[in-house]
C-alpha cells in the first residue's frame, strides 16, 4: 500500500450460520447446560409436576403413598394384595352366616355346626369359630321370597359357650315370637 492513500475495503455480506451450524450450537448449549427446571415450592411436588404415568410402584418407597395421595377410583381391590392390608375384615365375603327358618333350621349357612329353636322366639346359633371377638349382625328376614316380618331381634353371648349365639326374636309388641332371621359374624 501506498502511504496516505485513502484504503478501501469491500463490504462483506452479513454472517450467516447455515441450518447445521445452528443445530450444532443449540446441542452443545444442551449439553453443557443440561434441561432441568426447578419445582415450584420446596420439597414438593403436585400432580401437574409429573406427566401421567411417568411414576410406577417402582419408584415409589413402602409407606410413601397414603389414603391422602390417592384418587378416587384409581386403585382397584385387583391391584391390592389382601395379606397386605392389617385389621380388615376379609373383602371375600361374609364367611360365617346363617339363614334360620322359624322352627331354628338353618336354610343356608357357611361356617356354622348348626342352629335350634329352644322356646318361643329363642334361638341358638352355634359357629365353628369364637365368636366373643366378633361383630354379631342380625335382621328379620325371609328365607325365601316374599314380604317382610315386622319385629324384633337381639343376640347376646351365651356365658361359658365361646361358639354359639342367643338369638331373641319378637313380634312388633315387643313380645317373643317365632320368626325367620338372617345372622352373620364379623371378625
Amino acid at each position: 500500500m501506498i502511504p496516505n492513500e485513502e484504503q478501501t475495503y469491500e463490504a462483506h455480506p452479513a454472517f450467516r450460520p447455515s441450518p447445521a451450524f445452528v443445530l450444532a450450537f443449540i446441542a452443545l448449549s444442551v449439553a453443557l447446560g443440561g434441561t432441568a427446571t426447578a419445582l415450584r415450592g420446596i420439597d414438593s411436588v403436585t400432580k401437574d409436576d409429573i406427566r401421567r404415568g411417568a411414576v410406577g410402584k417402582s419408584e415409589a418407597r413402602a409407606d410413601s403413598i397414603g389414603k391422602a395421595e390417592i384418587i378416587e377410583e384409581v386403585i382397584t381391590g385387583a391391584q391390592v394384595t389382601e395379606s397386605s392390608l392389617q385389621g380388615v375384615a376379609s373383602a371375600a365375603g361374609l364367611t360365617h352366616f346363617a339363614v334360620v327358618d322359624d322352627n331354628g333350621a338353618p336354610v343356608r349357612s357357611r361356617n356354622v355346626t348348626g342352629s335350634v329353636r329352644t322356646g318361643e322366639g329363642t334361638y341358638t346359633v352355634a359357629f365353628n369359630r369364637t365368636v366373643g371377638t366378633c361383630a354379631h349382625l342380625a335382621s328379620l328376614g325371609r328365607v325365601s321370597t316374599g314380604g317382610g316380618q315386622a319385629g324384633e331381634i337381639s343376640t347376646t353371648l351365651i356365658p361359658g359357650v365361646t361358639s354359639a349365639l342367643r338369638v331373641r326374636t319378637r313380634n312388633s309388641d315387643g313380645i317373643p315370637a317365632d320368626r325367620e332371621f338372617h345372622i352373620a359374624l364379623v371378625c
